[in-house]
């Protein structure tokens, strides 16, 4: 039996969202890293 909140497309969304960051940010460094640290966070 699964948990109530796995059936909301919301929650399915901001998971795959969440995942997408982590996938688009890799080839964020150098400089761009203060940028890429941040939308980490912003996406948890």
């Amino acid at each position: 039996m699964g948990l109530g909140r796995e059936k909301l497309n919301v929650y399915r969304l901001s998971i795959a969202y969440v995942a997408w960051v982590y996938e688009t940010t890799d080839s964020l460094t150098g400089v761009r890293r203060p940028a890429r640290d941040q939308w980490l966070r912003a996406s948890q």
